[in-house]
């Protein structure tokens, strides 16, 4: 998906960070895997959903 740059501007004032559990076993024991969910409205009205960290998630849109 390609936005312009001001779309991408509008997007970042929209964006909302939130940890998600998954189901991958953590590296040590008694401690949990997240990865951060960001939500990002590229329109007025019309909102995804990207995975990852914010860097990810700003390639994902460019």
């Amino acid at each position: 998906m390609q936005l312009t740059a001001l779309s991408l501007s509008f997007a970042a004032v929209a964006v909302q960070g939130a940890a998600v559990m998954t189901t991958r076993d953590a590296p040590l024991k008694g401690y949990n895997v997240f990865v951060p969910q960001w939500e990002f409205e590229v329109t007025p009205g019309e909102k995804i959903v990207i995975n990852g960290t914010i860097e990810e998630a700003r390639n994902q849109l460019a």
